[in-house]
Order: C-alpha cells, then sequence, then structure tokens
C-alpha cells in the first residue's frame, strides 16, 4: 500500500502530495474526502454541517453488477431514484463498497463503507455522494445478501466483466432510519453526506470482495467520481 491515514506517517496524510507527481494535489486541496467525522463538532456547528435528513427517494431497479478491477459495482440500469440536497436533485447511477471504511467517526473505522453515487439532473457533472458505514452485527443487509450470489460471479473475474442481476436491486433498505452528518462541497463539483447511524451486517465474505485494491488507488484525485478508477473524488481545491 503506498500511503496511510495515520497522521505522523512518513506515508501519512501531510505527505500525500509528495509520494507520487500525480497526487500533487493533496499538497494544497483546501477539502478532502476521506476525513473523520466528529460528533462534537457537528453539535458545535464546527466543521461538519449537520443537516437532518436529506430527501431521499428512492426506489427497486433494474441493474449490473461490474468488476471494475479495483471494486465491485452495482449500475443502475433503471430509474432507482435518488436524493435531493439544497432544493437541488440527483439522481441514483450506482453504487459501490470499500473495506475498511474510508470516513471514520470519532477515530473510529468500520469494517465497510458503501457509496451511493448520484448525478445532477439540472447540472452537467455535478454529482452527490451519500456514505453508509456498516458493523458487524446480527441484523442482516437485504441488499448485501441478494447480491452475494452475483459477486461470487464477477469476483476474479477480469476488469470489466458485468452481469445483468435478475431481480431489481432494493437500494432503500442500507439507508433506511439513518440520521445524516452534511457537509457541503468536499470534492469538486460535488455534495458528500454521511449517514450518522451505521447499518450492520453478518461476518461473512461479501467484505473481502468488496475491498478495494490498494496498488489501484489513490488517497486524492480530482476525476470525476463517475468515470475516475476509484470511483469518488478525493480532494478539491
Amino acid at each position: 500500500m503506498e500511503f496511510s491515514y495515520r497522521r505522523g506517517d512518513h506515508d501519512g496524510p501531510e505527505r500525500w502530495g509528495l509520494i507520487r507527481r500525480d497526487w500533487a494535489t493533496c499538497s494544497f486541496g483546501r477539502r478532502q474526502s476521506p476525513i473523520h467525522l466528529s460528533a462534537a463538532a457537528v453539535a458545535g456547528g464546527g466543521y461538519h454541517r449537520r443537516a437532518g435528513r436529506l430527501l431521499l427517494s428512492y426506489r427497486p431497479a433494474a441493474a449490473s453488477l461490474v468488476n471494475r478491477g479495483h471494486d465491485i459495482m452495482v449500475r443502475f440500469d433503471g430509474d432507482a431514484g435518488g436524493v435531493v440536497v439544497d432544493g437541488e436533485a440527483y439522481t441514483l447511477r450506482q453504487m459501490h463498497w470499500h473495506s475498511p471504511s474510508e470516513h471514520a467517526v470519532d477515530g473510529r473505522r468500520y469494517v465497510l463503507e458503501l457509496h451511493m453515487l448520484h448525478q445532477s439532473e439540472t447540472r452537467d457533472g455535478r454529482y452527490a455522494v451519500v456514505a453508509q458505514l456498516f458493523d458487524i452485527g446480527h441484523r442482516r443487509d437485504a441488499t448485501l445478501d441478494m447480491l452475494e450470489p452475483y459477486i461470487r460471479r464477477v469476483d476474479n473475474k477480469r476488469k470489466g466483466h458485468e452481469v445483468e442481476i435478475d431481480d431489481d436491486v432494493d437500494p432503500r433498505w442500507p439507508v433506511e432510519g439513518s440520521g445524516v452528518y452534511y457537509r457541503c462541497g468536499a470534492c469538486r463539483g460535488g455534495r458528500w453526506s454521511s449517514c450518522e447511524k451505521p447499518s450492520t451486517m453478518v461476518q461473512g465474505g461479501t467484505r473481502g470482495r468488496c475491498r478495494r485494491r490498494t496498488a489501484e488507488a489513490s488517497p486524492c484525485t480530482t476525476a470525476d467520481p463517475m468515470r475516475s478508477p476509484w470511483g469518488v473524488a478525493h480532494v478539491v481545491n
């Protein structure tokens, strides 16, 4: 792994921009993702602004599962609904997972993190991401359970391999009943929100199959998240 999230390390956040030339943006970006969310900062009106509940309007839709090499992505081929942020509507395009989580809450990282990527209906290229953290528990995640056989079919296949999912994928399950931390402009051209209440998943193989390949990952990029190899843009300058 070429970088770490531990401050003070030789490959930690303070030095990301020095590790590789194409990561130089990390040295002068004003805001970045992933970040450490702080309940105290939210309550006190600090760096993270609490938004309450976002206007979520999801519905089951046709989808395909795609092996992107560094992760496995659900691409919605039908209308899966979307989210409204500050009065602007965004359509859900895809979702993918990272393990361990990219974000942390009060210094704690979680076993899995879901990113739901949305694209603006009115502004070309603008996007919104809703992140959901996962912990190990007894309550199963219905979406992960439904996708498990398809994940096995694309796992260890070539990059770009995809399968059509027989049944509609319901994106409502992972974020049902979650409060939200909200911060504006976390990434170039985008809005980031992170669900306050973690969801749970049972101990199993899905976590490993969702793990990103760190050799292909970059701690920061200004690329469009709909096209970047990570699926997310990490720094805005």
